[in-house]
């Protein structure tokens, strides 16, 4: 797992404090819709202990406006972080699992995320979720920064994982919202100092007893619903879900 350097260090140290003291609401669905339109470029995503964070590179004058990708694009993007599986995602647009994974990886380039749903952060799927309007998580922080003579915009929000510790037992809480955050089994592994396949044997216990089949459902159920929920109903299948999903209700 690549240490970050000095100039990565104290940025995201100014980002923090910059949330933590001048911090003002923002519609995470008016976030979402800056992303998918260009407006803004997430520079940089990570997680404190009790806070997910992006630094987002707005526009400037010595720049060209960047496209957002276009509108089927996104909407196959979406749907992946609303069904959690491509192949779902695949059968709701009637292309193929090689086309879903080519679009995803354009669109979470395009957006400064990384080219793996399963390493983007909580705070993206959630703001996607607030824009769709299914999400009980609809607001977060914003501030500015100033960092290396360049200005920048911080969005933060409240780690949605924080409730599933009374869930958990301590080392499957640990493993578990280093999952949340992105990591790999193995990159938890070097965190934890434990071999990928104990770390995958606590994952699959952990998924197991919250009731989900994964991290991408796992994000969408914290999202979505009361963390109470979790772990005392059958985990609801992604197929199930493809009736349900709509386009975000139109903002009057």
């Amino acid at each position: 797992m690549r240490e970050l350097t000095a100039v990565e260090e104290s940025l995201q140290a100014r980002a923090v404090h910059s949330d933590e003291t001048t911090g003002q609401p923002i519609d995470l669905a008016l976030l979402w819709r800056e992303l998918v339109t260009g407006d803004s470029r997430v520079m940089r995503s990570f997680a404190s202990e009790e806070r997910c964070y992006l630094v987002l590179e707005g526009l400037r004058e010595s720049k060209p406006r960047a496209r957002g990708p276009k509108a089927r694009k996104i909407r196959i993007l979406e749907s992946l972080f609303f069904l959690g599986a491509q192949k779902n995602v695949a059968i709701e647009f009637g292309v193929s699992l090689s086309s879903v994974a080519g679009v995803t990886k354009e669109c979470l380039e395009a957006l400064g995320l990384p080219s793996k749903p399963s390493r983007v952060s909580p705070l993206v799927i959630a703001a996607a979720h607030a824009a769709r309007g299914d999400s009980i998580v609809c607001w977060g922080r914003v501030s500015q920064v100033m960092h290396a003579g360049f200005s920048y915009r911080v969005v933060s929000l409240a780690r949605p994982d924080a409730e599933l510790a009374s869930l958990l037992t301590p080392a499957q809480y640990e493993v578990v919202r280093l999952r949340v955050e992105g990591k790999s089994h193995v990159e938890i592994a070097m965190c934890r100092h434990r071999s990928r396949r104990t770390i995958a044997n606590q994952l699959a216990e952990s998924f197991r007893r919250l009731g989900v089949s994964g991290r991408a459902e796992l994000i969408r159920c914290l999202i979505t619903q009361p963390p109470t929920v979790l772990g005392r109903k059958p985990v609801r299948r992604p197929a199930e879900l493809r009736h349900r999903v709509q386009p975000a209700p139109e903002q009057h």
